[in-house]
């Protein structure tokens, strides 16, 4: 129930498709009075604890969230303008920075127009819905995402040199942690065969384009199901080294070959064409700043 809790303290709104939403509230409210349970009452309290944080500490936890994001965005702007260099070995870091700020602005995006939730008690303050300063937010966003695509060769390369000299050999000194020879062992040599077509001198050429790696990711959903069949199944928690490891080798493959779906699926704002009214008032709010 604690995790219950804590989901439902952070937002009363869940989205479903665009700027369609499901308020909390009603939908959980509803389900409880379905399954007619002897603790319903309880519940119920329980419930209109949680959607009273969401309307009283969460949006501050947001607008917290927001001005830390905006400031981090600002800062590495400016670095990776200055420093493209430091795109390949900090790429994660901005992934992730670009994925919380999409889901910062869709919160504020699918909170601001939302009705209160009824179960909720406390007073509401509209302008806790509202970022004054989100146009700034948006800017960064957009700035280091460009920066990103400005430079994806230089990203290729630095993964494809780290696959190449990391991960295959790393792989391969894990391979030892499957016990049988049948296959697992095949994906895992087909994993390694696959990253061996890689070279790091083409990346001289600025037209060259990576061979896809697909095989790789495939090989790796394939050796999880070959090692969860029981009873014959190798348990794969006893090779923890050997999956962190796919997993890292996977991860970096995308950057190799799949770099602009990988960043998109993190980080674009495709969804806000729906939320044109918060995007004229970020603007007016914009155009109204002194700063």
């Amino acid at each position: 129930m604690a995790v219950v809790k804590l989901i439902l303290s952070d937002q009363f709104c869940l989205p479903l498709f665009r700027d369609e939403v499901l308020p909390v509230g009603p939908a959980v409210e509803g389900a409880l009075k379905a399954a007619k349970q002897t603790k319903v009452p309880k519940q119920e309290k329980f419930l209109a604890e949680a959607l009273t944080a969401a309307i009283t500490t969460s949006p501050m936890m947001h607008k917290g969230r927001r001005d830390f994001l905006r400031g981090t965005l600002k800062e590495w702007y400016h670095l990776i303008s200055d420093k493209p260099g430091l795109l390949g070995p900090k790429f994660p870091l901005l992934l992730q920075m670009l994925s919380m700020t999409k889901d910062e602005v869709f919160w504020v995006c699918r909170h601001q127009d939302a009705p209160v939730p009824k179960q909720a008690k406390g007073k509401v303050h509209t302008e806790d819905f509202h970022d004054p300063q989100l146009a700034e937010l948006l800017f960064y966003h957009m700035k280091v995402m460009l920066e990103i695509k400005k430079h994806p060769n230089l990203i290729r390369r630095y993964y494809s040199d780290f696959v190449v000299k990391f991960d295959k050999d790393n792989v391969t000194a894990q391979r030892h942690l499957l016990m049988n020879e049948g296959d697992e062992r095949g994906c895992i040599d087909s994993i390694l065969n696959t990253l061996g077509t890689l070279t790091i001198e083409k990346w001289e050429d600025p037209e060259y384009k990576p061979p896809s790696l697909a095989a790789v990711r495939l090989d790796w959903i394939r050796t999880q199901i070959f090692t969860s069949q029981s009873p014959l199944g190798f348990p794969l928690r006893k090779a923890l080294r050997l999956c962190s490891s796919l997993h890292n080798t996977t991860f970096h493959t995308n950057l190799v070959d799949k770099l602009f779906p990988t960043v998109d699926e993190a980080a674009d704002l495709g969804v806000l064409v729906s939320y044109s009214h918060v995007l004229e008032h970020a603007f007016q709010d914009c155009l109204a700043s002194s700063s």
